[in-house]
């Protein structure tokens, strides 16, 4: 199985499993044989005033699905790991988090998300 981990973009085909939550990526991986993971860093969360909704970044990222992948897999064959993140900051923080747990991953910088063009009606 291959578990494409964001909260807004599409994976990149239907062969992908798509997780929007750090919940949702937690239990995937402890319940599920996993070949792939392609990891998102940043968070938005949906505010809503007035009937207005909009989404916001907010503190919460992915990172705490590397610290799972690591205590997972330090002594399991790991999967192959990709950084899909727009944020390259926070791909270099994900990165140094598997890195102490030996694990290897590769970063493919994901094309930018306006989040504001992504608006709850």
């Amino acid at each position: 199985m291959k578990l494409f981990v964001d909260d807004i973009r599409n994976a990149p085909d239907a062969s992908w499993i798509v997780v929007r939550t750090v919940t949702g990526a937690v239990r995937a991986l402890a319940t599920m044989e996993v070949d792939c993971i392609s990891l998102d860093h940043d968070i938005a969360h949906h505010v809503s005033v007035d009937g207005n909704s909009r989404s916001f970044a907010c503190r919460e990222n992915f990172s705490a699905v590397c610290y799972f992948i690591g205590e997972k897999y330090k002594s399991l064959p790991p999967p192959k790991i990709i950084l899909h993140t727009s944020n390259p900051v926070g791909a270099q923080r994900m990165r140094h988090i598997l890195d102490a747990y030996g694990l290897t991953s590769e970063y493919q910088p994901g094309k930018p998300v306006n989040r504001l063009e992504l608006e709850i009606p």
